[in-house]
């Protein structure tokens, strides 16, 4: 989540009790994962955590699930959990819009960029078929691509078999598997906010038939592993700069275990404002400003 925190959901069966949600931090990786949602609430405000994502910090983080309930009449759902443990109210169920009548079986569920939802979906039945599809803000469907609207992305022959897909930290790069391939696009917004997909590049000759995850990180190399081929895969794309830049964190407290020399001052305040850094010591209860200047 926005807070670095992971989670992880099971994707098994109904049954009920067994535990499907949980959270670690990986900042300490040693530490006990937390249930999110209480286990003894399965099969009652949830069943089997198909995807699920994260938005907010603090007391205003949400948690979406798409819950595949008894019935196989998958519904996405929403969570306040805040920053409890084993939460245990009903969600919100969401209405979508689901094309061609069905959301089951695997699917992959990404919070955008602007507070929106990508979806990307496999049904391995009778009926099968795979797309993406796009909901803005308000859970309108403004865009889908499907085996209808474009074969030669998403063919009926060798779909999207694990529903997977990624987009990018920043939302201009979009990931899926269909054909044997990962295909990769950019991701371009109209006014109105409603995405597009062009410019595609491919992966192939790796992947199989079944890959069961992608993912981006925030240089926006790409990742992905095969069942298939029973391989992990890291690609670094072709880039006109291939270099990222990490930001500095907006603000932070730097404690000194002893005064500098010529300096008495234990704590140092720092914000960043352009190249500058606004700096505060603090000796006793006096405080002196000034600015840093970090150079490459």
């Amino acid at each position: 989540d926005e807070e670095g925190l992971l989670y992880v959901c099971d994707n098994g069966s109904h049954k009920k009790g067994t535990s499907g949600i949980w959270r670690m931090n990986p900042a300490n990786p040693s530490a006990d994962f937390e249930e999110v949602l209480a286990t003894n609430k399965r099969g009652t405000i949830y069943t089997r955590a198909n995807s699920i994502a994260v938005s907010g910090i603090g007391e205003d983080r949400i948690l979406y699930v798409i819950d595949n309930n008894a019935s196989n009449e998958p519904v996405l759902k929403q969570f306040p959990i805040g920053n409890t443990t084993e939460y245990s109210s009903a969600g919100t169920a969401l209405d979508l819009v689901t094309p061609l009548g069905i959301m089951h079986s695997l699917n992959t569920l990404i919070r955008g960029i602007y507070n929106d939802f990508w979806i990307f979906h496999y049904r391995g039945q009778i009926d099968a078929y795979s797309s993406i599809r796009h909901y803005n803000s308000d859970l309108e469907l403004d865009y889908q691509v499907n085996k209808s609207n474009n074969p030669s992305l998403l063919p009926a022959s060798n779909p999207n078999r694990r529903g997977v897909g990624a987009l990018s930290p920043d939302g201009k790069l979009l990931a899926v598997h269909a054909d044997t391939k990962i295909r990769i696009f950019d991701v371009t917004y109209d006014a109105n906010k409603v995405p597009s997909l062009a410019n595609e590049r491919t992966i192939s000759g790796v992947t199989g038939s079944n890959v069961d995850c992608i993912a981006f990180d925030v240089a926006n190399n790409i990742y992905f592993a095969s069942a298939s081929m029973e391989y992990f895969y890291a690609y670094a794309l072709p880039k006109n700069t291939n270099t990222h830049t990490t930001p500095a964190p907006s603000s932070q407290r730097i404690t000194l275990a002893e005064p500098i020399p010529h300096i008495m001052a234990y704590n140092l305040d720092v914000k960043q404002n352009g190249k500058y850094y606004d700096f505060t010591f603090y000796a006793n209860t006096n405080a002196t400003s000034g600015k840093l200047l970090f150079y490459d």
